[in-house]
């Protein structure tokens, strides 16, 4: 039972976006790569765990011990908080002092001993809090292609079978109050504002127009001779006025500032009265005729 979920983090959002419609340089490119991996990852363990009902799982937190410190997954049942650190790897992989080595030569260090230290400082948070379960922490490696090609000694690399494991566990027990008071305890404390999040934007009036499929994040063609329906190539449909108000919300994301008609316009080939309903009816009005611009409602 989910008492927390994750959306997709404004720093991802924000960077599939940007892809595409402006140079980006190459750590911008890597950081977008990673992010976008790492909440398909942990969202394939959610569809999975999401279909039970046993057990207090929690989704995407982020604690302040002695500095931030984000935890994919929280899992209470039984007397015991699972924290599984998600890995969403693929390809061959060798393994040395303690890093992740790809064959493209991506290195991810101190896997392990990062997930320790975000346990003993979660260890630190029950004791402040007077939280007594018992803590495990697991690494789990959710790509089915993940591979160490060396021979490692002594160290188990889990799959998507601990997290198949872990919720047959959890089906052995029912819920407790203490589980759902821990588990809203945990939450209460969520910091919603990360300190890590996107500092640099990049200049709307130099990026590519147009509006992305939500799906596979190809440029869409909405003209005028489309009546209701907008059809992508990877085959998902959106309604016409779906398509106009999905537009002003990027739009007003990329430029961060309030959005006319016109540039919507420019995104959805449209009737600009068909465009400046829909906008009337959604959105707060700023200013006056041909000056007249629209803001999210916050």
């Amino acid at each position: 039972m989910f008492i927390k979920t994750a959306v997709k983090p404004p720093q991802l959002e924000y960077l599939e976006e940007v892809h595409g419609r402006i140079h980006m340089p190459e750590s911008d490119r890597r950081k977008y790569f990673n992010l976008k991996l790492g909440f398909e990852g942990e969202k394939k363990v959610y569809n999975f765990l999401n279909q039970f009902k046993q057990g207090v799982c929690i989704w995407d937190i982020r604690l302040d011990i002695y500095g931030e410190i984000q935890f994919d997954f929280f899992v209470i049942v039984n007397g015991i908080i699972f924290i599984l650190e998600i890995k969403n790897f693929y390809g061959n992989y060798t393994y040395k002092d303690g890093n992740l080595k790809s064959e493209s030569g991506y290195v991810c260090r101190d896997v392990f001993s990062q997930a320790s230290n975000e346990r003993d400082k979660f260890e630190a948070f029950c004791y402040e809090q007077n939280i007594h379960y018992k803590i495990i922490n697991e690494v789990v490696f959710v790509n089915d292609t993940f591979k160490v090609i060396n021979d490692v000694k002594d160290i188990k690399f889990n799959n998507m079978s601990a997290i198949e494991n872990l919720a047959k566990y959890m089906c052995s027990f029912n819920i407790t109050n203490e589980d759902i008071a821990i588990g809203e305890l945990i939450v209460k404390h969520h910091i919603e504002q990360s300190k890590n999040e996107q500092k640099y934007f990049y200049p709307y009036d130099k990026m590519t127009r147009g509006l992305k499929c939500p799906e596979c994040h190809r440029f869409l063609e909405v003209n005028r001779t489309v009546k209701k329906k907008v059809k992508c190539r990877c085959g998902h449909v959106m309604a016409k006025s779906e398509a106009i108000i999905e537009s002003f919300r990027k739009i007003e994301m990329l430029k961060r500032d309030s959005v006319s008609v016109s540039e919507v316009g420019e995104w959805v080939d449209c009737n600009p009265s068909g465009i400046r309903k829909l906008l009337g009816e959604n959105f707060i009005k700023i200013g006056t005729n041909k000056n007249r611009k629209y803001k999210t409602i916050k």
